[in-house]
C-alpha cells in the first residue's frame, strides 16, 4: 500500500509539473488570433485528461483620428482599424459630443451621438449631419470586436458659422474678403453678397430680389422670399415703407409667414 501511495504521489507530482511545462509552452508559441489547445493525459492511478486553452484574441487597435470637409451643420469624421485583435470587427464608427456637455465622449455617455458602419480594418470616413453651426465638439472613432471596444484619442473640432458655410459654398474660402466679402458685388447684379447670402440667392449668378408688392384694398402688401437657414441663425429682416425714399418706418407693418420648405421662406408685410 505504501508503495502504491507513493507511486501515485510521484505521478500526480510529475503530471503537475508536465502540465505546467505545457501551458509555459503554449502560451510561448501563442499568436495574436491564436486559440491554442493543448491535451496531457495522465494513467495512474486513473486517466486524467487536462485540455490548456490560451485564447490571444483582443480588442482591436484603432488609430489617426480623421476630421475633414467642416462646415456650418456638417462634417465629415473616422479613424482607421489598423488591427482587429485576431478577430471579427462587429462595428465601428464614430462618437462626438458638444465639448461644453462631454470632453472625454464613450458610448452610452452623456450628450454622445453614435454612428455607427461595418467592414474589414482599414480607414473609414462617416458623414455627419445635423450639427449647430458656430459650436465646438469632440468625437471619438471606435471600433468593436468580441473582445470589446476601443477608441482613438479625442479629437475637437468647431462647426463654421453660417456666413462663412456660405462663402466655403460659393467662395472656397471662410474669409470675408476679396469676391467672398460681405460688401462684394463679383456677379454684377447690384445686390451684394450679405444680401444673396439673407434671400438665399446664388452670388455668382445674376439675380433679383425675389420680391412682389400689390395693392389689397387701401393697403401695399409686399412679399417676399428669404433664406429659412439665414432667418434661424439670427438674421434680422425688417420691411420698411416710406412716401418720400427718404425717411422710412416700419409703423402699421405686421409680416405673417406663408410658406417654408426648410430652405427658403415666403414672407407676406
Amino acid at each position: 500500500f505504501t508503495v502504491v501511495y507513493y507511486c501515485w504521489a510521484l505521478s500526480f507530482i510529475l503530471f503537475s509539473i508536465m502540465s505546467q511545462s505545457v501551458l509555459r509552452a503554449a502560451i510561448g508559441s501563442a499568436q495574436t488570433g491564436d486559440v491554442i489547445v493543448d491535451t496531457l493525459t495522465d494513467h495512474y492511478p486513473r486517466a486524467t485528461t487536462v485540455n490548456i486553452i490560451v485564447d490571444t484574441r483582443e480588442p482591436p487597435t484603432i488609430i489617426t483620428p480623421t476630421v475633414q470637409s467642416i462646415m456650418a451643420n456638417t462634417a465629415e469624421l473616422g479613424g482607421n482599424v489598423s488591427l482587429d485583435g485576431g478577430a471579427v470587427i462587429t462595428e465601428r464608427g464614430v462618437i462626438y459630443a458638444l465639448a461644453a456637455v462631454n470632453a472625454n465622449p464613450i458610448i452610452g455617455g452623456n450628450g454622445v451621438v453614435k454612428i455607427t458602419t461595418s467592414g474589414p480594418p482599414g480607414a473609414f470616413v462617416l458623414p455627419v449631419i445635423g450639427l449647430p453651426p458656430d459650436t465646438g465638439h469632440v468625437f471619438k472613432a471606435y471600433a468593436t470586436n468580441l473582445k470589446g471596444t476601443s477608441y482613438t484619442e479625442a479629437t475637437a473640432f468647431t462647426t463654421l458659422t453660417l456666413t462663412q458655410g456660405w462663402r466655403q459654398t460659393h467662395f472656397g474660402s471662410t474669409a470675408n474678403s476679396g469676391s467672398a466679402a460681405d460688401g462684394a458685388d463679383p456677379d454684377g447684379d447690384g445686390l451684394k453678397n450679405l444680401l444673396e447670402y439673407a434671400l438665399n440667392l446664388p452670388p455668382n449668378a445674376a439675380s433679383r430680389v425675389p420680391a412682389a408688392v400689390q395693392a389689397t384694398g387701401g393697403n401695399l402688401e409686399y412679399t417676399y422670399t428669404r433664406g429659412t437657414a439665414a432667418y434661424n441663425g439670427g438674421t434680422t429682416f425688417r420691411v420698411e415703407w416710406s412716401d418720400d425714399l427718404t425717411t422710412w418706418f416700419t409703423t402699421g407693418v405686421v409680416e405673417s409667414l406663408i410658406s417654408d420648405d426648410g430652405t427658403q421662406q415666403q414672407v407676406k408685410a
